[in-house]
This record gives C-alpha cells, structure tokens and sequence, in this order.
C-alpha cells in the first residue's frame, strides 16, 4: 500500500520545503521512544554532508531496520511526483512545451547529424560523407528508446554533466568528436528544461536509491539545522517520453561548467523566442 500523505508530495530536491516536512512526519511515525531526539543532535564526530552514517543513525532510531524502512519508503515514493530537468542545447527551446521531453531517436540523431555537415562548413571540410560517417558509428543504437532526467539542476550546470547543454547531443558528439565542439558551441540555446515526473514510472531500483538520499538529507537537515541541501548525482532512466503536459518550463542558465574543457562558460543570451515575456 502507498502512503496515501504522498499523493499531495512533489519533491523539489533544491527547496527542501517541500520535502522535509512530509519525510519528516513519515520517519516520526516509525521511531523508537526518545528517537527524534536523538537524531536532533549533531553526531559526535563530524560527518561529510554525503556520510552514510546520516542514514545509518535514522535506521538505528526507528522501529523496523533501516533496510525494511528503505524498502517501505521506496513504496511509498511510488504515489509521489519529483521535479526533474534535463539539459540539451537546441535551435527550438519551444519544441519541449510542444513536444514534450522524447526518447533518444537513432534515426532523428542521423538526420541532425546531416544537416550539421551540411550547413556547417568546417564539418563539412572534415566529414564529406555524411552517410558515411553515420554507417561506420558502432554505438548508434545506444541509449535508443530511453530518456535520462536528473533530480538536481546543479548536476548539470555545475557538475560533470555540463556538455550536455553546452554541447547538445551526446550521442551527436560522440560521432562528430572534439573537432565538432567550437560549431556545437555556437549553434542553438544551452536550454535546462524542468519537468513533473510520476514516481511511478521510475524502477524500483531508482526509487530506492531516492528514498535512501531523503532520508540520509533529512537526517542531515535534521541535526545541523542548514538551509540548504547537498549537491546530488541523480538520474532517472526512462523507457518512454514525457509529454507536453508534463514540462513546466525552461531556462537557459547564466554559466555553465564545461567537463571537456575545464572552464566555465558564459551563456551570450539568456533568452530565445519561446521564453516567458
């Protein structure tokens, strides 16, 4: 059975008002006599922000073992919706609100691919044949039919996953290679799309690693009494797209962390057609 106090949940990892009170109230309804008060004090020893001995102290604190309790949230998690983005770099910001957010298309990659080498002349002086190029790439069916979202923004602008959305496509940059990135650059918006997902269609498996990251945040928030959440890694894997009525918005962020190149570079315009006047 799902909690049903989680049909009203949409997690907002970045703002965690909108998270901590509900797995706050959950966890409450399953510790031991004197367990809040424990975890209201800061652990002896210091701890990293990511150390597992947050989780680790709410398991000791509760009723059932923190294994049951990750298995029992993860459940619960299924009735709940998260804020997720993705980040690309594109011609048409417009397209997500219009098209929702696809999954990866092999046979819509080759045609970009094309048209890449055919407008843009120093691809077209390194890779005269398009056809070419596409028929000897050995990966072309990966990641065919899924679409990755992430539930931190800051994964994608700060982290390691900045090419993304300073150079589109991976699978796009994987064929065309380094030689691409000063076009890739140039072309198109850095464009964040943040969008509703359903828990529901995550695995269980993803569920399951999200509910050990509420609950080890909680416990941080809990004894330290920061404002402010950690930095994450997160990813959703996905089998279908997310439809238009799903995406929420867009931004095309001020800065962005380039992985490849080790600088951080600077967006030239915040804005495109398709922004909110």
């Amino acid at each position: 059975m799902h909690d049903d106090n989680f049909s009203d949940l949409t997690i907002e990892w970045e703002s965690p008002s909108t998270w901590v009170p509900a797995i706050g109230n959950w966890v409450g309804d399953r510790l031991k006599s004197g367990g809040l008060e424990r975890l209201t004090r800061k652990p002896r020893k210091q701890l990293y922000v990511d150390d597992a001995e947050w989780v680790d102290r709410v398991g000791r604190a509760s009723v059932p073992g923190l294994e049951d309790l990750l298995d029992e949230l993860s459940d619960d998690l299924a009735a709940a919706r998260a804020v997720v983005f993705h980040g690309s770099r594109v011609d048409d910001p417009g397209r997500f609100s219009r098209e929702g957010l696809k999954v990866n298309d092999p046979a819509a990659l080759d045609d970009h691919v094309r048209e890449l080498i055919r407008s843009e002349p120093e691809l077209a002086a390194v890779y005269p044949d398009a056809d070419a190029l596409l028929a000897s790439f050995p990966k072309r069916e990966r990641d065919a039919g899924l679409l990755h979202v992430v539930l931190d923004s800051r994964s994608l602008t700060g982290g390691g996953a900045g090419h993304y959305l300073i150079y589109g496509s991976e699978w796009v940059q994987v064929i065309l290679g380094w030689v691409a990135h000063p076009v890739l650059r140039k072309r198109g918006y850095p464009t964040l799309v943040r969008a509703v997902l359903n828990l529901d269609r995550s695995s269980d498996g993803e569920r399951r690693d999200l509910a050990r990251h509420l609950l080890l945040e909680w416990a941080r928030l809990t004894a330290t009494r920061d404002v402010w959440v950690q930095d994450i890694d997160f990813t959703f894997t996905l089998a279908e797209a997310l439809p238009s009525g799903a995406v929420l918005g867009h931004t095309h962020p001020a800065t962005i962390e380039d992985p490849f190149h080790g600088v951080r570079r600077r967006t030239k315009s915040r804005r495109c057609p398709a922004c909110d006047p």
